[in-house]
């Protein structure tokens, strides 16, 4: 093989690596985008003992993208905490809005209730609307088009208003009418001037000044003597504005529960999963099926035995789940005993040991494949072992420039960054040029260091591409190895899951622009060489 078709089959090499990185970037992607949870469809637990319930009807306020820090600049809420009761309910990942919803109403982590990302399209698990359907209990919703998607099977009044003040209006003319047991309403603007202003500007602020307005004019139609208030939201915003990470101004979100039977008492840190069973008990209905959450029972006004009751209930549905959980892990289907919470203890015990130990199983039957995916480059570098100094000074040139792009970028490194479909494309963009500028530092050096009648500074830097390619395939194989990423039964990490899809993303582009690169590199060496020996050949002037 001449040194042409040489040059010309290791670029394609690369480019189809690069073609590569582009395919699994999109499947690992789409793992997470498209996940559903797989264990069996939990029926609605209205088979199973109930609370005697505190009040007739629950009102549920969720105040999209409102910050903790934020919430106490609201008078009208800060009434209620003298009231009732005030946490901070921890959001789980990641922390986007639709998969906020489907925790607020169904108690279950993104892994369980399948609603990972706000493109999740189909019915949701079971929820509290619909063991409130199933408990003869009227419920609503006002202009929360989600959670009208996700449990519309058991809302008998569903209204969608995109202005928060059209929102108020039909919510205050449901609560005249009496037409609601459980009603949830969603107020959006501080949400929207969060993702183009930030979760600090003027403009976010008065969004949030203009939704305590909106509280107080409800409260003015709501009797706390035989109803209960929950106002909470699904998310934070970071100071830029975004969400979807586990910054701590967008997983912690404020709680404020009020009205009959409520104690006031603060619970300090309480999960975005408590919520869901809180509600079931305050309406005296089943439990959510796949709730993971317990019942705030501290803020329950109940003497101890009433309060054991609650428990005993909450421990005899997360059996239910955890049973039907421990059997799709591929555990028997003994019955460790009768639903109290020492047996429940023991039964989530055994099951978290379970996923593990599947989760250990999956990662064994991907190393192989790993391992086969990580050698064909190193093979080949391998072979070049005598000519590898200068690839890997040029490794270590572009990890340095690398790790300076990381640092300068730090603040954009995580999902939260992705704001808008505007600020998501330009931050595409930006990790684009950051590689081509590392590439072109990179290509400078390796022909300027190229000596004369040496190897062929483009095969030197296809060379170096390679070695950068390798380098980052063994990082991203390590990280698909040590994580569920990929896996359809169980979510990854997010961070890991980011942090790989933004490794494979830099991947592919180093793979498609290498051709470039190599053309490049020859052709700044050969510009070089002309200047050089203009240089020493000008002829002298008398």
């Amino acid at each position: 093989m001449t040194r042409r078709e040489t040059a010309i089959t290791r670029a394609v090499a690369l480019v189809a690596l690069g073609l590569v990185s582009i395919a699994q970037t999109v499947y690992f992607y789409r793992s997470v985008v498209d996940y559903r949870a797989h264990f069996p469809e939990m029926p609605g637990n209205n088979e199973l003992r109930k609370s005697p319930g505190l009040a007739r009807n629950v009102l549920v306020v969720v105040v999209d993208g409102l910050r903790i820090d934020a919430s106490y600049n609201m008078g009208t809420l800060n009434l209620l905490r003298d009231l009732g009761m005030v946490s901070i309910s921890i959001v789980g990942l990641p922390s986007l809005s639709l998969p906020g919803d489907a925790v607020l109403f169904t108690g279950s982590w993104q892994e369980f209730s399948g609603v990972t990302t706000n493109w999740y399209k189909g019915p949701g698990p079971d929820s509290v609307f619909d063991e409130a359907k199933s408990s003869n209990l009227t419920t609503s919703t006002v202009g929360y088009g989600s959670v009208d998607m996700m449990f519309g099977r058991s809302i008998d009044m569903k209204t969608g208003y995109d202005q928060d003040r059209d929102i108020l209006g039909q919510c205050l003319e449901l609560m005249t009418n009496g037409s609601y047991n459980l009603m949830a309403v969603h107020f959006s603007s501080p949400d929207h001037e969060g993702h183009l202003h930030g979760g600090r500007s003027d403009q976010y602020m008065k969004a949030v000044a203009d939704i305590d307005g909106y509280i107080a004019e409800i409260l003015k139609h709501l009797n706390l003597n035989d109803s209960v208030v929950i106002i909470t939201s699904d998310h934070g915003h970071r100071d830029e504005g975004g969400h979807g990470g586990r910054e701590r101004e967008v997983v912690e979100t404020p709680l404020v529960i009020a009205g009959r039977g409520i104690r006031h008492v603060g619970l300090g840190h309480v999960n975005q999963t408590d919520v869901a069973p809180t509600i079931s008990v305050i309406l005296g209905i089943p439990i959510p099926s796949l709730c993971q959450g317990r019942p705030l029972v501290q803020a329950i006004d109940v003497d101890g035995a009433e309060r054991d009751l609650l428990l005993e209930l909450n421990a005899e549905q997360k059996s239910n789940l955890y049973a039907r959980y421990r059997i799709f892990l591929d555990l028997d289907d003994t019955i460790l005993g009768p639903a109290n919470s020492s047996n429940l203890s023991a039964l989530m015990e055994e099951v978290g040991e379970a996923r593990q130990e599947r989760i250990t199983l999956e990662r064994e039957r991907r190393l192989p494949w790993l391992v086969a995916i990580c050698i064909l480059p190193l093979a080949y570098l391998f072979r070049r072992v005598k000519r590898l100094a200068m690839p890997l000074l040029g490794l270590a040139l572009y990890i340095s420039l690398d790790n300076l792009f990381y640092k300068a970028d730090s603040n954009l490194l995580t999902i939260s960054a992705f704001n808008s479909e505007g600020v998501a494309i330009a931050l595409i963009c930006r990790w684009i040029s950051e590689v081509v500028v590392a590439l072109l530092i990179v290509s400078f050096a390796v022909s300027l260091l190229s000596r004369e009648g040496g190897e062929r500074p483009e095969d030197v830097m296809t060379d170096t591409m390679i070695t950068i390619f390798e380098a980052m395939l063994i990082q991203t194989a390590y990280l698909i190895y040590i994580n569920p990423i990929g896996v359809t039964w169980a979510l990854p990490n997010p961070d890991a899951w980011f942090d790989y899809l933004l490794k494979s993303f830099r991947m592919s582009i180093i793979g498609l622009t290498s051709p470039i690169f190599m053309w490049l590199t020859r052709l700044i060496h050969k510009q070089r060489g002309r200047s050089t020996s203009l240089m020493w050949h000008r002829p002298s002037q008398t």
